[in-house]
């Protein structure tokens, strides 16, 4: 993860008859003297239970809350140990 970078990604693949729907985040934490705090890849997978829109959404909303989760709890366990 280089510095002025940003990487995300979202990936549907077939899995058998289903679609696997995979969201990966790189995150950084950087202090106000622009010092960096913390880095980390944050990764959510979801088999969709259709191979539908309607079950795809649902599949990328749940991966989507995953990794917002991930990240809340990466970024609150770096600020506290600081």
């Amino acid at each position: 993860m280089g510095h002025g970078r940003n990487r995300r990604s979202v990936s549907v693949r077939p899995v058998g008859l289903q679609h696997a729907l995979r969201i990966e985040a790189d995150a950084r934490l950087i202090a106000r003297d622009r010092s960096i705090i913390g880095e980390q890849r944050l990764a959510a997978a979801v088999v969709a239970s259709d191979n539908r829109a309607g079950p795809i959404i649902e599949a990328f909303s749940t991966a989507s809350d995953e990794v917002v989760g991930k990240l809340a709890e990466w970024s609150q366990a770096n600020l506290t140990a600081r």
